[in-house]
């Protein structure tokens, strides 16, 4: 092997416009850091903020659920296999009108008693029952027992 050894080499000139980029660069990226930290703080509340308000929204739901499965069971007395196809039923009819759940949930109940439907039969009644609740600005209720009567 051979010999090793050192060489230095100097650099004359005028590195002042280098040092001055450099200072710049420096004092840029420090601020960047530091407004991206704020940024971030921001951002950190904002997802905190949103998880708070998602988890609420899935509370909410899950208390309105329960409170509609308390109205079949109330209204029906159905339990197992039987509460849980009213269920499914009382979400079908959901995504087709505007009521809310807890009315919903009340004229499947009533439907299903009062005529002894189910299934598509039950949920085809029941959202006409709501449709006529709605238009003609009366309880749900209230008509099913006029109709039944009249029967």
């Amino acid at each position: 092997m051979g010999k090793s050894s050192v060489v230095s080499v100097k650099i004359l000139g005028d590195a002042k416009n280098l040092k001055a980029a450099l200072a710049d660069s420096e004092q840029g990226v420090q601020a960047f850091a530091t407004k991206a930290g704020g940024a971030m703080v921001a951002v950190g509340a904002a997802i905190a903020a949103a998880s708070l308000a998602v988890g609420g929204a899935l509370l909410k739901i899950g208390t309105d659920f329960q409170g509609m499965e308390a109205t079949i069971i109330r209204g029906t007395g159905a339990s197992g296999a039987a509460l849980e196809d009213l269920l499914e039923s009382t979400k079908d009819v959901m995504a087709e009108v505007p009521q809310s759940g807890a009315v919903v949930a009340a004229a499947i109940a009533d439907v299903n008693t009062f005529f002894g439907l189910t299934g598509d039969q039950l949920e085809d009644t029941t959202k006409l029952f709501l449709d006529f609740a709605r238009v003609g600005d009366v309880e749900v209720a209230k008509s099913m027992k006029n109709v039944r009567g009249m029967m």
